[in-house]
Parts: C-alpha cells; sequence; structure tokens
C-alpha cells in the first residue's frame, strides 16, 4: 500500500483531511500518519521515507469562475512552466491555478513514485469542469471532471529520487460553453496525490553490489580494471560494475560481466536476465524462456523464441539493418581472361547522361590491376572506353575477378554508401525485426507501460572503408564496421550509437522512431561488457550471456567479396559473425523496463528470480 492525500478545493480554500494508512516494506507493516504543519502543507513520515506536499493556489480567490475561452487560457501560459493572471477582458476570473510541489526529503532507504488525479465531489453536477498541467508548455496535458466519473490522472510520476523537487502548475476552468456554472455552488472539486515506495533494481540492489570497471577489486586483479581483450573471469570481472566512462552522468551505466547467478528476472510471464542498467535509469534486459515452476533454468534452445535468418539476403552491405533502404547489389566480372585494354578511373565526371572516367590507367592484364593499381582507380567502364551511361566501382578483387556495384543517374560510391547506411530511409524491416515484432505483438503488448523506449542500436557507421575508399582503399580488404573495430580489433566496448539512423526508437526524440514496439537486440558491444570475446586459440567463455545455443547481436560486422555479416554469440560463449541468412541463429529478444519499476523481493538466482510488479 502507500500514502493517499486528498486534496479538496472547495472555491480556492484548501482542506486536508488526515489519513492512517499501512506500507509495506521487507514484508513487514509500519504505521505512519501525516501531520498538519499549516493549511498547505504536510508532511508523511516513516522509516525509510519522508516526504512534503506543498498546494497554493496562486491564481483566483473564493468569487467564483466566469466561463473561458481556450485561446484565454493558452495566452495565460508564460514560457517558463508557470502561468501568469488567469482572468477574462472585464477581469472577473476565469480559472484557478494551482502550485503543488512534492519534495523527498532526501529519504534515505526508498524511491518514491506517485499520481496526481482530480475529481468531482460532494453532489457536484459539473458538465464541463476542466483542467490543463502547465508544468511544460510546449507539451500541455488537459482533461475534464465530471461527476460520478473515476478520477482524471493528472500526472503520473515515475520516480521521485533522493532529495528531488517536482512542482506542477494545474490550471482548473469552465468551459466557454458551461455558462450554467458561472458563480454557482454545484459541488465541490478534489483531488489526490498518491505516494507509494519502491523497491528500485536499479538502485538499491544493482548500485549497492557494483564497483568501478577501472580499477582491480575482488575478481579482477589488474590495478587499470577489466581487459576487455580477454574473457570474463575470477580475474577479468565477474558480478556487477559501473562503466567507468559514465561515473559523472546523470544515470551512469551498470553492467553485469561474467558468470554470475544474481540476475535473473520474471516478467510478463516470461524468465530474463539483466544485462545493464539504461542511460535514463532503465534496465535492459535479454529474453531467457519460460518458467517451470516459478524457475528460469533454462539453457540452449529453450532460451530463444525461435530461429531466423537475420535477413533473407547476403548479397548488399544494406543487409546488416535492423532495417534498411536502398541496396545496391553486387555483381562480379572474371578478369583474368580480359586480353582487351580497359580504362579504370580515379573519379568520374557525369553530364547529360553519360558517366566520362577521370585521372585513368589502362591495362590489358588483370594481375597488373589486381597488384596495387586500383587501389586508386576504382570506377570503370569494364570496356575498351572510358564513356558509359552507368558506370562500376570495383570495391573488392582476387586474382580473377573484380566485384563491383552499378552507379546510375551521377551517382558516386558516398552516394551509394549514404543510401545504404548513412542516411538510410529504413523503410523494410530486417527478417530477424519481423521475427521479434510478432513474438512482441503477440506476448507483450500488455505490459508496453512497464517499458521504457529506449535506443537500440544497430551501428551501421563504418570502422574501415579499404575498398569502398575510392582515395586508395584496398580492395583485397573487406569493409568492417565500427562495431568490428571496437569489438575485435581496438577491443574497446562501447554504448555509444554514433548516427541517429541506428538508434531504433518507438516515439522517443533520442531515436530514430522506426519501431513499432520497444524490443530489440543487444549490441556486440553489450556482449563483450558481459564477458565475451571473438574466438582465439586457448581461450574459454564463461559469461551469463552463454546459453549453448548460438544466438543473434544487433551489431554489424564486416562486408567481404559479396557476403554480409552480422556479430552473434557462439554457443561456447564466444562472438563471431556469421552471414545474414544463417537462419539457424537463435533469437533472444531484450526490452528494458522503465525506471521506477517495482521488483518483489527475491535474490535473482534462477529458483528464487526478481519478479516485475
Amino acid at each position: 500500500m502507500g500514502i493517499k492525500k486528498e486534496l479538496f478545493f472547495s472555491k480556492g480554500f484548501i482542506i486536508f483531511t488526515l489519513i492512517l494508512s499501512l506500507l509495506i516494506i521487507g514484508g513487514t507493516y509500519s504505521y505512519f500518519a501525516f501531520t498538519y504543519e499549516n493549511d498547505s502543507t504536510i508532511v508523511g513520515n516513516v522509516v525509510g521515507m519522508d516526504m512534503s506536499l506543498d498546494v497554493e493556489l496562486i491564481v483566483g480567490d473564493n468569487s467564483g469562475m466566469v466561463p473561458l475561452k481556450d485561446s484565454a487560457l493558452n495566452s495565460a501560459i508564460n514560457g517558463t512552466g508557470g502561468v501568469s493572471a488567469c482572468v477574462d477582458a472585464n477581469s472577473n476570473l476565469s480559472c484557478q491555478v494551482y502550485k503543488i510541489t512534492l519534495t523527498n526529503n532526501g529519504s534515505p532507504i526508498k524511491d518514491i513514485k506517485g499520481t496526481i488525479e482530480l475529481y468531482a465531489k460532494n453532489g457536484g453536477t459539473y458538465t464541463d469542469l476542466k483542467w490543463r498541467e502547465l508544468t511544460n508548455p510546449t507539451t500541455v496535458k488537459e482533461g475534464s471532471i465530471v461527476n460520478g466519473m473515476e478520477s482524471s490522472l493528472l500526472a503520473k510520476i515515475d520516480k521521485i529520487e533522493h532529495n528531488e523537487v517536482l512542482t506542477y502548475y494545474i490550471a482548473v476552468y469552465i468551459q466557454e460553453t458551461d455558462v450554467d456554472q458561472r458563480n454557482s455552488n454545484k459541488g465541490d472539486f478534489g483531488g489526490t496525490v498518491t505516494f507509494e515506495t519502491y523497491s528500485d533494481v536499479g538502485t538499491d540492489i544493482i548500485k549497492s553490489s557494483s564497483v568501478m570497471d577501472n580499477i582491480s577489486s575482488t575478481y579482477v586483479s589488474s590495478d587499470s580494471g577489466i581487459d576487455f581483450a580477454n574473457p570474463s573471469s575470477d580475474t577479468n570481472g565477474k558480478g556487477v560494475y559501473m562503466l567507468s566512462s559514465t561515473k559523472d552522468d546523470l544515470y551512469p551505466i551498470y553492467y553485469y560481466r561474467g558468470n554470475v547467478d544474481n540476475n535473473n528476472v520474471l516478467f510478463a510471464n516470461f524468465c530474463w536476465k539483466i544485462v545493464r542498467t539504461t542511460e535514463t535509469g532503465g534496465i535492459k534486459l535479454i529474453y531467457n524462456g519460460t518458467p517451470t515452476d516459478g524457475t528460469c533454468d533454462n539453457t540452449g534452445e529453450a532460451s530463444q523464441i525461435g530461429t531466423s535468418a537475420f535477413n533473407s539476403s547476403y548479397n548488399n552491405l544494406a543487409y546488416v539493418g535492423y532495417m534498411y533502404g536502398d541496396a545496391y547489389t553486387y555483381s562480379s566480372n572474371s578478369m583474368s581472361s580480359v586480353t582487351d585494354t580497359y580504362y579504370y578511373g580515379a573519379d568520374v565526371t557525369y553530364s547529360g547522361g553519360t558517366y566520362t572516367l577521370t585521372n585513368t590507367i589502362s591495362s590489358n592484364s588483370w594481375s597488373s590491376i589486381y597488384n596495387g593499381g586500383l587501389n586508386n582507380n576504382h570506377y570503370t567502364c569494364l570496356s575498351t572506353g572510358t564513356t558509359c551511361s552507368s558506370v562500376y566501382y570495383i570495391y573488392y578483387t582476387n586474382s580473377s575477378t573484380a566485384y563491383y556495384i552499378t552507379l546510375t543517374n551521377g551517382k558516386k560510391v558516398e552516394d551509394a554508401l549514404n543510401e545504404m547506411l548513412t542516411n538510410s530511409s529504413n523503410s523494410t524491416s530486417s527478417t530477424i525485426k519481423t521475427t521479434i515484432d510478432t513474438w512482441y505483438s503477440n506476448n507483450l503488448t500488455s505490459y508496453t507501460d512497464k517499458l521504457e523506449d529506449t535506443v537500440w542500436c544497430n551501428d551501421r557507421s563504418i570502422g574501415e572503408l579499404n575498398g569502398w575508399d575510392p582515395n586508395g582503399g584496398s580492395t583485397r580488404s573487406y569493409l568492417y564496421f565500427s562495431p568490428y573495430t571496437r569489438n575485435v580489433t581496438n577491443k574497446t566496448p562501447s554504448l555509444t550509437c554514433t548516427n541517429a539512423v541506428d538508434k531504433f526508437t518507438v516515439d522517443s526524440s533520442k531515436g530514430n522512431k522506426k519501431l513499432t514496439y520497444p524490443v530489440g537486440l543487444l549490441t556486440a558491444d553489450e556482449m563483450v561488457l558481459g564477458g565475451t570475446t571473438i574466438w582465439e586459440e586457448g581461450l574459454t567463455w564463461d559469461t551469463y550471456l552463454k546459453s549453448g545455443a548460438w544466438y543473434w547481436s544487433a551489431s554489424p560486422s564486416n562486408f567481404g567479396s559479396h557476403y554480409t555479416y552480422e556479430f552473434g554469440l557462439g554457443s561456447v560463449g564466444k562472438l563471431y559473425g556469421p552471414d545474414v541468412t544463417r537462419s539457424s541463429g537463435g533469437v533472444r529478444p531484450s526490452v528494458s523496463l522503465r525506471p521506477g519499476i517495482s521488483f518483489s523481493e527475491g535474490t535473482g538466482t534462477v529458483s528464487d528470480p526478481y519478479v516485475v510488479q
């Protein structure tokens, strides 16, 4: 149970009533009561809770209200979040404005959440009494207060942190068309403010057991902290760690690493494992099957919703996308038998529907071109001429074959890369996104209010262009995406998602707003933080992310001659990159609990998981 405080607004006079309630803390009952400080402030005190509420009528008095035009109320909003005078042209009171201040006075044990509601009472016959929440003028909320109706939700407070103060400005007014309400006394309207404490696993559990990841600690022997070039172990990370680069952020990132067994959660009748906290204080989970008698001891295919290819085609850079747009499909040409003199340009011009090669080299011997000459001369008409209506860009070669894309309408390789990756239209869902969306639609839509709209990163930024670089890139090397460069070459995982187009969200202003549901896949970087690495001789991987069956991540790996590769986590726990059409890939969706979600008591083990309330 929580604290519920009724506020009665009767012609501007505020009356508080005393309520005795019960609060559950740690499985026991503790009585507490509100005490008066003055006519507009009350304080509730209980073990671990010190909450104050202040309600002030800042515009209006007891003279009654005349009907108000919506446009007049709009003009009453100033640009700073407060309100100015609420009167009509004849200086008659048009509305009443209340300032509601909620303060968490440093509650040492629990965080607090709550709601503010308005309702008609005492026989009121209001037909069109309305309210507006003016805290943020750019996103005004409004509703009606009708006698006999259930309360109108005015504000839902997800979290009031320790020492935090929240302020709301509420305008209550009579609709212009409801002229009979003027100066009438047809009943009162009232409100409730409800507080309750909760256990936020992100603060009460993860934080309490975490250590910094750039220092030595119980399971980290190096003075410089975790070495991400090596797997998790009893000497290289096992437990909960704070990502040191985020220590000064409003919400530092905490993540689980290694062979831990205290991060199991029951949510929406499914098993999950906690992966990390998010940049907004949420909690990211990975799917781990269905419970058996309340336990979550699932491995292998039982930890997946099924199997799927990442995408149905492999022959284009665009197919690394969780969603993708334009595709420039590769072609190949056998060059070892060519005896005519072909021209290869370092660049092209375009005019009147015709490409012209510039700064050309030429040869009738592919071996001489293959052995280095082509690295600065990727454009060709694949003919003995230097002009063509469509031009070919060679990005990869071997001793006998040239692999290329076809360009038309004046486009160059930079345009193709932009359309496929950097500025993708994201107009088509990948195969795996369709699989995940269907599963979510069938199982989780009634739980969406418990999830946050966090960023699901499908980082398609490029770490090494190689043959896709027209200014000297080697055509004998693959293109590597940034997740490969970070986690394989440099072994420095990051949670930064570089390009806006790759930040998949539903509605959040932080992302591309392309998702239907708030669900996605973990990144390769999150898997490395969790304890995996790329395969190397002699390594073993011991991480909670290992399930005994391989499954997909959301991170692109590389593009070779004509195959597109995406990272996954192997059955033995290693990071590796299969081609995107591998239909045997496991699907383990990831969701993120919104900040303030309550957990019941538990130890987080497979036999005693936390339960999302």
